[in-house]
């Protein structure tokens, strides 16, 4: 249940990661690790992956839109190619730079999220996935900074981990972070209730609530599972595996690594 350098532990309701790797060229690394030419392969043919019936369903058609917290911008790409208008924001400047080598026609920024250089309500559309719950003090001004810039009506898709059912009755309320030398808050992982409500908070009204990556929720919680499924060959059953399970609502919900909330900013 715990990765190697990273523990885990609930405090006031919240459940919230440590690692032992985290520091100021964390996210440069991370995507380091990610890129090369063939990544951007598939979303230059405009694949969405499990983001796709999400994207196509809520995203608006006309307006521009804004991934903010981007990194390697693969799905600014993905988009693009599927006729959106898209703009890519993050921190990760050097990242930025090699992604702009391959990718000279798409729109990338660096920038904090929480302070955008764009006017008042110039985007109709706002992508963050995986990016709020890394604020320490939480995810509020992020939020805020997101209606700021969405029109009225403008749609925003969050995700961010789920403190769902299944981790909710396996989480070990004792863990102590502070008894572990060496490690620093990662992230964050919010009930469905939490999240609705902080996003209520920003000047959102919640249109849709649901779940993505079953698959990850169960590697993460059952260290069983976990290894029977890496001791399979890279092949067609990992990725058929993956999409069977995105395919069942229950799973989604109470099981599914990260939580999705579509909202629309209310005027």
């Amino acid at each position: 249940m715990q990765g190697l350098g990273q523990i885990r532990r609930v405090s006031k309701g919240r459940l919230i990661w440590y690692r032992s790797d985290v520091g100021e060229q964390f996210w440069e690394n991370q995507w380091e690790r990610h890129f090369n030419l063939r990544f951007y392969d598939p979303y230059k043919q405009g694949q969405l992956g499990m983001y796709k019936a999400l994207f196509c369903r809520f995203l608006p058609k006309t307006g521009r839109i804004l991934e903010a917290g981007c990194g390697l911008g693969q799905y600014v790409v993905a988009l693009e190619e599927r006729g959106y208008t898209v703009d890519g924001v993050d921190l990760a400047l050097e990242s930025l730079k090699k992604v702009g080598t391959v990718n000279p026609e798409v729109r990338l920024y660096a920038g904090a999220v929480e302070r955008l250089p764009v006017a008042d309500g110039c985007y109709a559309g706002y992508i963050s996935l995986g990016v709020v719950e890394h604020r320490e003090s939480g995810p509020e001004v992020y939020l805020r900074e997101a209606a700021r810039v969405l029109q009225d009506d403008g749609i925003a898709i969050f995700t961010v981990p789920h403190f769902n059912n299944l981790r909710r009755l396996v989480s070990n309320t004792k863990t102590s972070a502070a008894s572990v030398p060496g490690v620093m808050f990662y992230q964050y992982g919010f009930t469905r209730e939490e999240f609705t409500s902080l996003l209520e908070d920003a000047g959102f009204r919640i249109i849709f609530r649901g779940g993505l990556d079953v698959l990850k929720g169960l590697r993460d919680e059952f260290p069983r599972f976990k290894s029977w499924f890496d001791r399979r060959p890279q092949s067609s059953f990992r990725s058929n595996l993956g999409r069977v399970l995105e395919r069942i609502p229950v799973l989604k919900s109470h099981i599914g690594h990260m939580l999705v909330i579509v909202a629309k900013k209310t005027l």
